[in-house]
């Protein structure tokens, strides 16, 4: 048992020198980045789940990703490394061959605006709202939301502080209106940096009549020429570039289908990674 081992040569002598085979094993290093998506849940599941791996071991590695990331590609010392396109039949491989260390690199998503998740439900109640006069029953509605499952950063309830987005539609208070996924009505080509930018930007001294015109000004509801002055002032501060960040308030959109036209209205939550609820698709 002893290496190196002495013989003294004092006759003939026969010795057998007995190998074990040595299994080799090695270490395989998963990092998340950036570290928000790693606190966020985002994690990577690999398969097989060991501390070490046999020298030949093929390793699956699935990217688990959350609300508001989306995985985008493989770094580290050894991120080359992994083959396969990320689908059930063509999954991330990696082959352990010596320690290995690589990075799952994750994108945050969904910025605004965002639409109501499908299957919930809205109304607007009395409280707070304001009429305006002239073309049509318009409103600035407290809105109550039902029908919400949990993962959002918006929840069911009221105490929502809506907008309305088109000016000469009115809609009941009181009566809960279905989601159910229907497109929204300003669609791609709104002006949703515009909008954030104003509900994050308004004055003490801008009433909600000043705030509203100014939404239905980038909304193609209202002419310039016809905003109020505060309104007017609002628009020609826009940064049409504006993307709300962490603890910035965005737009969520609330569209109805029903037969009849109604009014289509935002409410505007916390931002917080991110646009929690579902990403409009155009």
């Amino acid at each position: 048992t002893n290496n190196p081992e002495t013989v003294t040569m004092t006759k003939n002598k026969a010795v057998t020198a007995v190998f074990v085979q040595v299994e080799e094993v090695y270490t395989l290093d998963v990092t998340i980045l950036p570290t928000e998506a790693e606190d966020d849940g985002c994690t990577v599941t690999k398969n097989p789940d060991q501390t070490t791996y046999a020298c030949g071991t093929v390793v699956t590695l699935i990217p688990q990703e959350v609300a508001c990331w989306s995985f985008d590609i493989w770094g580290g010392d050894n991120g080359s490394e992994v083959t396969g396109s990320g689908t059930v039949s063509d999954p991330y491989t990696i082959t352990m061959d010596s320690d290995k260390a690589v990075i799952a690199n994750f994108t945050q998503i969904c910025d605004p605006p965002c639409c109501l998740p499908q299957w919930a439900n809205f109304k607007t109640n009395s409280r707070g709202a304001w009429g305006s006069t002239g073309e049509g029953a318009t409103y600035f509605p407290n809105v109550e939301l039902d029908g919400i499952a949990s993962g959002y950063n918006i929840w069911n309830g009221d105490g929502w502080h809506g907008w309305c987005i088109n000016k000469n539609i009115s809609i009941v208070h009181y009566w809960w209106y279905d989601h159910r996924g229907v497109k929204c009505s300003i669609g791609a080509g709104g002006n949703w940096n515009e909008i954030n930018w104003i509900i994050n930007n308004r004055r003490a001294t801008d009433t909600m009549e000043d705030v509203q015109y100014a939404i239905w000004y980038f909304t193609g509801d209202v002419d310039y020429v016809d905003l109020p002055p505060n309104s007017k002032w609002l628009v020609d501060k826009v940064d049409g570039s504006f993307i709300p960040a962490v603890d910035q308030k965005y737009a969520v959109i609330l569209d109805a289908n029903i037969k009849c036209e109604i009014q289509r209205i935002f409410i505007e939550a916390i931002r917080t990674c991110c646009c929690e609820a579902w990403h409009q698709e155009y």
